[in-house]
């Protein structure tokens, strides 16, 4: 438990320094990081140890970067190379670490044994890589690189061995190809905007008449860049999409160039800039990474001596510069910074484009340490260059803004900061549309950091001001509505201007689900929902500030969960569709399951065609769709919703997948109060959910600080545990039960939000004193919302005719043997005889146990598990063949189940979220069984003994399989704790990692 903390506060560090960028926090991560990394045993065999070594070793390098200390450099090759020799860690990243700590010493030093070493682990990385991944020419490029920068420093004769593209087809215009260039050129010279349309009709019609390849090229061209030419101005994601399908064609081809065909550096570059934009709108990274390797390949393609090739190393520096800022990747960074000042110093001043190359080198300098005051420079450069009418003013206004609030933040120097905010004002008068909004979020920044430099209060309004704006505007995306949103919350919480903050927070909260849409895969979903940490729990309290407590209980469920929200609305709710309205279930379960299907596999698959076939198409749509095309995915979904309204329509189901309402919320209290637990820099509450209404203990004393000043001890383990239990005890627990009416030990369900959600509050206690602990008192539950337990009671009834399904890993590849896992596989025979399927050692597959989970009524597994740090849907059971096929919480919670009643998961670390940032969206194994259809789930939030888990696990099913009713496993798990207790009172820690989940 303390390890788990002290992992969490180094990643948090980490965190914290790619947010702000400074030396000291870099420091403080590293030795955070070293302080975590002592905790576990050298080359153990624990994952955890492994990511912590990859994540130390990287910002080792980073600070060699900064410092040119070997010991740092030689610090970050070592943790690197115990990280990519572990056996089971992520062998890619920890391979693509390893390279950048090599190349950065070896740059510096040049000593063949790293030139060595570097290009053997480049070959691995491109041995990594798959060969149909975008990365692979990345890694391909960077092989060459290396091998290249070998030879040169050794004198060495090298030939670059990788392939190139021969050319593209070239074809020809046709009247209609003449007519729409005509419209064009009439834009480019102040013609009408509208005229726009009438040009892409136009080379529609031509490139349906093109008959010879030539002819077909040149219309494409033309299309694509007339689509993304009306896409900036009427943001229609239909036209992004048909671009990227164009563009995706022309630079797929190959063969020998045409005569008057487009040069291929052209087609891949401007493919690369369509995804660039198509990852803007949609957030997922593919499109991104996509996008670098389209603009490397153009960057490469065109040749180096060429007059215009500093046009390719300004894009491909853009989109590395978005990539490094998504991944806060240091290396990708300064990759970027070095093509921006290549691109720089190589466009003349005549250019008119130059001032947009300053103004991007300026950009890119304002976060690099003591680079500010060049970043300025470079600022004031292009807006001389680009005064106003220049195409470019706006942009060279927004780039010496925010150098120039930079270097008023870190001086405290009012005349910077308030000639920013000239300059960003000057940029919103000068706009409109979405780049006037975006403008206002900027200078909506400059005013931030003026008023928590200098303390004005007319900052601080002018800033509300301008995010409200942002906030309100309904044709913004939904991720800066909601930043802006927060953050207009945020200062509106410093003023304590109350009622103000809690609508900002509120508006926020409300946008949150469409941050993470489901066209954009899992794990882009999990990162971008994971920014917005304790946004809920900060808007509860608000509200809480102002009296209303129904309407924070309301802004809890909606904000937590959202992911999880999404799967269970549309079982639950569906049944009650199937029984009343069975077409319109058939047909929105079609479209449902062909959305889950495309977010289940970027590539797609047999599953997501059979699921399109049964989908009418579109009149236009001539070919099959594809999961890669996000404007396929948009147009699905939008059919998807539009069955929504008509299923919204019909009586009884006007509230079908809403999100619940307080009295609903309420009366899911029937069996037992509800505790939830918020946890807030505004305020701590508990708020019980009682049948008689909603009750509200504040928890004094408890902050987001205290709690992590309560954890943080050096004290061996028995130590902290004791403290921390009892500090739990005073502070959360006793409040709590105090209000409660404790007759006759009734249920009661935790539902813990922020770093409380890991802690074991039905463990909470003074263990050594009779009556001060939870256990004396209450059969504790939890759930990971209210919603979830709702959906677990739907599913709750007890069904006595399914098998017992035993998994047993006694000997998983690659990790400690598990002694105890026969033994309890062993007693289920004993208690369930004749009932009981065991999957034991090579029978416990992917497969196999998935198919034996259909049909049965208790799962239980005996084996090792991984939580993943920051990606929950990632987090996996270990089965025979893991390495392969792992058991996933996303696989598992794509099941659907219809006769479970009960998984025991004795695996470790089972309860597990994967960290404090994603405790929002409350994945973890123990949720996903629940998803899947088994309304009770006894999990382990941390990793726990052999011989425990084997006594825990006996006394459970003594009890539960001589009990009946509902609340069988939770008075089951409750009795066993209390058995291990009354044997072993010192030693809580034993017990207390096992939680009983759901119904």
């Amino acid at each position: 438990m303390l390890r788990k903390f002290h992992v969490d506060r180094a990643y948090r560090a980490r965190k914290q320094f790619f947010a702000e960028k400074t030396r000291p926090n870099l420091d403080r991560a590293i030795d955070l990081l070293t302080a975590a990394l002592r905790r576990f045993p050298p080359y153990s065999d624990d994952v955890e140890r492994v990511l912590l070594a990859l994540n130390l070793g990287n910002l080792l390098t980073v600070r060699f970067k900064w410092t040119k200390t070997r010991a740092d450099v030689n610090a970050a090759v070592e943790c690197l190379r115990e990280a990519a020799d572990h056996p089971h860690g992520p062998r890619h990243l920890c391979a693509m670490g390893l390279t950048e700590a090599l190349e950065a010493r070896y740059t510096h030093y040049f000593e063949d044994e790293d030139a060595r070493e570097l290009i053997d682990m480049r070959r691995e990385v491109l041995r990594l890589t798959p060969g149909n991944r975008p990365e692979h020419v990345a890694a391909l490029l960077a092989l060459d690189r290396t091998i290249k920068l070998w030879a040169v420093a050794n004198d060495v004769p090298y030939e670059t061995r990788i392939p190139l593209d021969d050319g593209l087809r070239d074809d020809e215009s046709t009247r209609y190809l003449t007519s729409g260039v005509a419209v064009v050129r009439r834009l480019e010279h102040g013609g009408d905007p509208p005229e726009l349309d009438r040009a892409i009709r136009l080379v529609r019609h031509g490139l349906a008449l093109a008959v010879s390849p030539h002819r077909r090229t040149t219309c494409q061209v033309l299309l694509a860049w007339l689509l993304l030419k009306r896409y900036d101005i009427a943001h229609d994601t239909a036209d992004v999409d048909e671009a990227l399908k164009l563009w995706g064609k022309l630079a797929d081809v190959r063969g020998e160039p045409v005569d008057g065909m487009p040069p291929v550096e052209v087609v891949l570059d401007t493919f690369a800039r369509t995804l660039h934009t198509a990852f803007k709108h949609t957030g997922a990274m593919h499109y991104l990474k996509k996008a670098v390797t389209y603009a490397c390949r153009a960057e490469r393609e065109h040749p180096a001596d060429g007059e215009t090739h500093y046009t390719y190393q300004y894009n491909l520096s853009i989109a590395l510069g978005t990539l490094a800022d998504e991944t806060d990747n240091d290396a990708t960074r300064d990759k970027a910074l070095r093509f921006i000042r290549s691109a720089n110093d190589a466009c003349p001043d005549s250019n008119p484009r130059k001032p947009s190359y300053l103004s991007r080198l300026s950009s890119a300098l304002r976060d690099v340490p003591g680079e500010v005051d060049e970043a300025v420079r470079f600022g004031r450069a292009a807006l001389a260059l680009a005064g106003p009418g220049h195409q470019h003013h706006v942009e060279a206004l927004k780039a010496l803004g925010a150098a120039l609030m930079r270097r008023g933040k870190a001086t405290a120097h009012a005349g910077d900061l308030d000639e920013a905010i000239r300059h960003m004002g000057a940029a919103v008068a000068a706009t409109r549309g979405r780049i006037h909004h975006e403008s206002l979020v900027d200078l909506a920044v400059c005013h931030v950091a003026r008023y928590e430099t200098l303390h004005d209060e007319e900052s601080r309004r002018a800033a509300v001001a301008a995010l409200r704006v942002v906030a309100g505007w309904p044709l913004g995306t939904p991720d800066r509505r909601v930043d802006a949103a927060r953050e207009w919350g945020y200062l509106e919480r410093l003023a304590g201007n109350w009622a103000e903050a809690a609508t900002a927070y509120e508006t926020a909260v409300e946008l949150l689900g469409h941050t993470a849409p489901s066209s954009i895969p899992v794990a882009d979903r999990n990162r971008v929902l994971g920014t917005r940490y304790g946004l809920a729990s900060d808007a509860a309290a608000c509200f809480l500030q102002i009296g209303d407590v129904e309407r924070a209980v309301e802004l809890l469920e909606l904000g937590r969960g959202v992911m999880l929200a999404r799967g269970i609305d549309a079982r639950s709710d569906l049944a009650e569709l199937t029984t009343a309205h069975p077409r319109l279930a058939e047909e929105f379960e079609r479209l449902r399951t062909a959305v889950d299907t495309m977010d289940a596999d970027e590539t797609g698959g047999q599953a997501f065609d059979d699921a399109m076939n049964l989908l009418p198409r579109d009149r236009g749509d001539r070919e099959p769709p594809s999961t890669g095309d996000f404007g396929w995915r948009e147009r699905l979904i939008a059919r998807r919703d539009a069955k929504l309204v008509e299923i919204r329509g019909q009586d009884g189901f006007e509230r079908f997948l809403l999100a619940p309402r307080a009295a609903d919320l309420v009366a899911a209290a029937s069996d037992g109060p509800i505790v939830i637990v918020n946890v807030s820099p505004v305020r701590c509450d508990a708020i019980i959910l009682d049948r008689g209404g909603i009750d509200l203990v504040a928890l004094e004393g408890v902050s987001p600080d205290s709690i992590e000043a309560a954890l943080d001890d050096d004290e061996d383990d028995y130590r902290w545990f004791t403290r921390s239990f009892g500090w739990l005890w005073d502070m959360v627990a006793s409040p709590v039960l105090t209000r409660l009416d404790l007759s006759d030990h009734p249920r009661l369900w935790w539902c813990a939000t922020g770093v409380l959600s890991a802690l074991p509050l039905h463990a909470a206690g003074h263990h050594d004193r009779p009556g001060q602990s939870v256990v004396d008192h209450v059969v504790s539950s939890y759930t990971p919302t209210v919603r979830a337990l709702i959906h677990a009671r739907k599913h709750s009834a007890v069904r006595p005719g399914g098998p017992v399904v035993a998994v047993s890993m006694p000997s998983t590849p690659d990790q400690d043997t598990l002694p105890g896992a026969a033994a309890e596989v062993a007693l289920l025979s004993r208690e369930f005889p004749g009932s009981t399927v065991t999957l034991t050692g090579p029978q416990a597959t992917h497969t196999s146990v998935r198919e034996a989970l259909v049909g049965a009524r208790v799962a239980h597994f005996a084996c090792h598990a991984v939580a993943q740090p920051g990606e929950p849907s990632a987090s996996r059971l270990l089965l025979e063949d893991h390495e392969a096929h792992p058991l996933t919480v996303h696989d598992i919670s794509r099941l659907r189940l219809d006769s479970a009643e009960l998984a025991f998961l004795s695996a470790c670390e089972s309860a597990d979220s994967g960290g404090v940032t994603v405790a929002d969206e409350a994945l973890s194994l123990a949720v996903a069984f629940q998803l899947a259809g088994f309304p009770r789930v006894v999990a382990s939030l941390w990793p726990v003994s052999d011989t425990a888990a084997k006594r825990i696990v006996r006394d459970f099913y003594q009890v539960f399989a001589n009990t009946s009713g509902g609340d069988a496993a939770a008075k089951a798990l409750h009795e066993a704790a209390l058995r291990f207790r009354k044997r072993r009172p010192e030693l809580p820690f034993l017990w207390a990692p096992f939680i009983h989940s759901g119904a």
